[in-house]
């Protein structure tokens, strides 16, 4: 790097905590490790610290750290593909495999839209509860074997 840019830098004093919270993080933190609840941090933080949080304030905080130490963490380690709960469908007919690395994404989609169009679906005229026809009062249609005069 060119040595103007390194003084630049150099002579930039040190960013300011961005939070009441950020001197305290590591007493935070090691607060939640030991299974304190989020009211008795603040109330530590309040008695001893003399900061004054709400418990909901000390929650965002230690989460925001922590989606900061995981993000970080992720881009270290080689991205692994990850399934969200919304997405794991169970195909009954035909199970869908690995997909190659030499299969692009538009591929892989056009072959899993095949396999759900061809995929058995149950048949929706057989458990029809009623029939409705404008012209006619509404009725339900007895089971078989069931008199209704009884």
């Amino acid at each position: 790097m060119d040595n103007k840019f390194s003084n630049i830098l150099d002579s930039l004093p040190p960013p300011v905590p961005r939070s009441c919270l950020d001197p305290f993080r590591e007493l935070i933190e090691e607060l939640h490790r030991r299974s304190r609840t989020y009211r008795e941090i603040s109330s530590i933080l309040a008695e001893r610290c003399e900061v004054s949080v709400s418990a909901s304030t000390v929650y965002r905080f230690l989460h925001r750290r922590s989606r900061i130490k995981s993000q970080s963490r992720k881009s270290e380690l080689s991205p692994v593909p990850k399934m969200k709960k919304g997405n794991r469908r169970a195909v009954t007919e035909e199970k869908i495999s690995v997909v190659p690395e030499t299969e692009t994404k538009t591929d892989e989609i056009q072959r899993r839209i095949s396999v759900l169009k061809h995929r058995h679906t149950p048949d929706q005229t057989k458990s029809q509860l009623f029939h409705y026809d404008p012209d006619e009062p509404l009725h339900l249609p007895t089971k078989p074997g069931r008199n209704i005069d009884q």
